[in-house]
């Protein structure tokens, strides 16, 4: 596994727990426990990314990462929920680094599945 570009992805998806703040913004007007799993699903994402670089075994690495993916797919859509809720700047740029990271995780999966083909 490429460490360098696991450690890069992980770096990014702990630079979205900053979803914290964001998610405070919506204390008052949010249904209830949507900022809670806002955030859940933040820190998920990381540790899921950290499980998988910790893994030595190509399918309990890629297993890491879909859980990283499936779990970036959730926060990007209550994202797009917190957006038509109030729509802040931040949030449009932390679901541009959401959809980075699950797009950087797609391109890192796809070429340990060829590796483990060959």
């Amino acid at each position: 596994m490429n460490r360098a570009e696991m450690t890069d992805i992980w770096n990014k998806a702990v630079g979205v727990t900053k979803i914290y703040c964001v998610a405070e913004q919506y204390h008052y007007k949010e249904p209830p426990g949507f900022a809670n799993c806002i955030k859940q699903m933040a820190f998920s994402m990381s540790d899921s990314i950290a499980d998988g670089a910790s893994k030595k075994n190509t399918t309990d690495i890629l297993h890491c990462m879909a859980i990283a993916r499936r779990t970036a797919a959730v926060l990007a859509r209550q994202l797009h929920v917190a957006l038509s809720m109030q729509p802040f700047e931040t949030n449009k740029l932390l679901l541009g680094e959401v959809d980075g990271i699950s797009n950087a995780l797609d391109k890192l999966a796809s070429g340990w599945r060829v590796k483990d083909a060959v």
